[in-house]
């Protein structure tokens, strides 16, 4: 019987004395490295090498190779025609879809890789209607589409470690995702992500620089700082498709990262928490084993990071059907519940089929789905007022947002008159209003009426938190409740700080001046959104004689003088309107020279903003024309107004 190497930790040697064939089993094959199990045959310039009692083999190129003992030669052909996965692995598909939920997670499989009928460990887990795959299994669009899941919708492929039951799989997915043009981003630890990129650039036959550029070039997540990589750092939170995630270190061969996900909803937090591989705790290679050897920081302890206790649920990869030397086993779970002192609600993965004297605990299954937090149904008419309120912001990936908003925040209903802020209150919502109105007072005065479609409460959070007007309901009103944290990720994401800032001083401005006073709220609110701000210095032109008239300005801040071709001169300042005639009669020419008298800044409507927003705006028009007539110029019939 072999004995330990000179290495070999004091506790194992005291182990061979006792159970030398449990060393064997397990030291003696954990210390093999991949020459110790592979043989290794070059060919030479014929393409042939010996192999074995006088057989070769012989390359025949395209993947194809013959091996011949004597009169005897079979022919290898490693190419597959189609797909091989659905002949290894079928499954009945569900009788009812995966919806979308709050908080939804979705069992595509859970056993270590050993077994071929049955899928790898992975997960699908749907946050605030968007989907994330957790070490994709093999087939994993095949799975997701068994439950009615498009792979298409899956925005983040978050990986856990390099073992082939868990990224060989999800490799496979992801190339699957790059090749069919599917927006995604990929998750993983630093180490982890850089054997992914690794084992791209093998199968691809590229180099490193450029798999990670694919692997870059695609990213589903509009909080994604840049690119389709978020790289974790366990320790440091991180926000994904509204929730909190948390990560810590896991105990195993390869660095394997374990998860915590929070979401709030209603005031209420709702947790999952995943291991991924583990060590067990005793054992040969257990934790107990390696801190007693010196491998293991004793004062490190993945449970805690994890496991805090009040979890919705836990998911636990043990090892095997009665745990093995590198994986965790579930007769060891009350132990450490109880040195930690939490009882949380455990499903352990990696364990098929579950020892007999194991069965009290919950085993996932393929098709298991667990609900942590429920969608709240809401009527179509507030979702369609929801989509043209957020018309506005142009977003980049409006569907994203809109099932965000709607699975965090609530819609509220609200008696008339009824305080929504209160002056010098602190203020912790956004507040979209989906059905009537509210009216905005400073001193009791009312200043502004904001409509359905309209928002109010964005500078206080974006401030110092405190109010800085009363809000109350004009008539009965529906609004949506964004929480500030979920506001303030909507703001950063798409870089709407100098928007908010900006956006109710343009409304203002353009809501009082004599073109656009009296128009529907959403009518100035997309102007508002639409125009360009520009400064001015002093003696700077702003419109010059016989330049194209393709743009009409609103002055902001300052004044300016008007010089017309017949010599008079006037000056015009803040609220009033300049280039208008070019606005009614396209493709003519100014017929003035305008200068910045001092510092100077305007609003800028473009020819093309104005025919997309207030096409067939009546009013407009005709204070347009009324503007002309004032100031002498020749006035559009009728039918040319109509026409336009």
């Amino acid at each position: 019987m072999p004995t330990p190497a000179a290495d070999a930790p004091p506790l194992l040697e005291e182990i061979a004395a006792t159970h030398p064939h449990r060393l064997l089993d397990t030291w003696e094959q954990a210390r093999l490295r991949l020459e110790d199990v592979v043989d290794w045959r070059a060919c030479d310039a014929n393409g042939e090498a010996p192999l074995f009692n006088g057989a070769r083999l012989k390359r025949l190129g395209n993947n194809r190779f013959e091996v011949r003992q004597g009169d005897e030669h079979v022919t290898i052909d490693l190419n597959f025609e189609e797909d091989q996965a659905p002949h290894l692995l079928t499954l009945p598909p569900s009788s009812v879809p995966v919806v979308q939920d709050v908080f939804r997670v979705l069992c595509l499989g859970s056993d270590p890789g050993f077994e071929l009928e049955h899928p790898t460990t992975g997960f699908a887990i749907c946050l605030n209607g968007s989907w994330a795959v957790v070490d994709a299994p093999v087939c994993a669009s095949y799975l997701l589409a068994q439950h009615g899941i498009d792979s298409a919708d899956v925005r983040v492929v978050f990986e856990t470690h390099g073992h082939e039951d868990h990224m060989g799989s999800a490799i496979h997915f992801l190339l699957e995702c790059v090749a069919s043009g599917r927006a995604f981003t990929y998750v993983a630890a630093e180490p982890v992500y850089r054997t992914c990129v690794a084992k791209v650039a093998a199968i691809l036959d590229m180099e490193e620089d450029e798999a990670h550029r694919v692997l870059g070039q695609s990213h589903a997540l509009p909080e994604a700082p840049s690119g389709g990589v978020v790289r974790v750092q366990p320790g440091t939170p991180l926000r994904l498709l509204g929730a909190t995630w948390h990560f810590a270190w896991m105990i195993h061969p390869v660095p394997t990262t374990g998860f915590r996900i929070e979401v709030e909803q209603s005031g209420r937090t709702h947790s999952l928490v995943f291991s991924s591989d583990t060590a067990p705790v005793s054992g040969a290679f257990g934790t107990e084993a390696m801190e007693a050897a010196g491998f293991l920081d004793t004062g490190w302890d993945p449970f805690p990071h994890l496991v805090k206790g009040g979890e919705d649920i836990v998911f636990w990869e043990a090892g095997g059907t009665a745990g093995d030397p590198i994986h965790f086993n579930a007769r060891d779970w009350d132990a450490l519940c109880k040195k930690h002192g939490v009882r949380p609600a455990v499903v352990f993965m990696h364990a098929h089929p579950m020892p007999p004297h194991l069965r009290h605990f919950a085993l996932a299954r393929p098709g298991m789905t667990w609900t942590l937090a429920r969608w709240k149904p809401v009527g179509v008419a507030h979702v369609i007022k929801l989509i043209e309120a957020l018309r506005i912001f142009r977003l980049e990936d409006s569907e994203y947002w809109i099932w965000l908003l709607l699975c965090q925040g609530d819609i509220i209903t609200m008696r008339p008159g009824a305080w929504l802020v209160r002056e010098g209150q602190r203020h912790e919502a956004w507040f979209i209003v989906v059905q009537g109105s509210v009216t905005v007072l400073k001193n009791d005065v009312p200043r502004r009426t904001i409509a359905a479609g309209g928002f109010f409460g964005e500078l206080s959070i974006l401030g110092d938190g405190l109010a800085r007007v009363d809000v109350r309901t004009a008539g009965p009103t529906v609004l949506l409740r964004v929480p500030a944290g979920v506001f303030c990720e909507f703001v950063v994401a798409n870089r709407l700080w100098s928007f908010f800032h900006e956006f109710w001083d343009d409304v203002s401005l353009l809501g009082k001046s004599r073109l656009f006073f009296g128009l529907p709220h959403q009518v100035v609110a997309e102007l508002a959104t639409s125009c360009e701000r520009r400064s001015y210095k002093h003696g700077d032109v702003l419109l010059k004689t016989g330049d194209d008239a393709m743009e009409m300005f609103v002055i902001v801040r300052g004044e300016v003088s008007v010089e017309a071709d017949h010599g008079t001169r006037m000056v015009r300042g803040p609220g009033e309107v300049l280039g208008e005639y070019g606005v009614l009669v396209p493709g003519t020419k100014r017929s003035a020279t305008v200068r910045a008298e001092g510092d100077v800044e305007v609003i800028v409507l473009s020819q093309q903003v104005l025919d997309q927003i207030i096409a067939g705006q009546i009013p407009i028009q005709l204070r347009l024309v009324e503007l002309l007539k004032e100031r002498g110029m020749p006035v559009p019939s009728l039918a040319d107004l109509t026409e336009k």
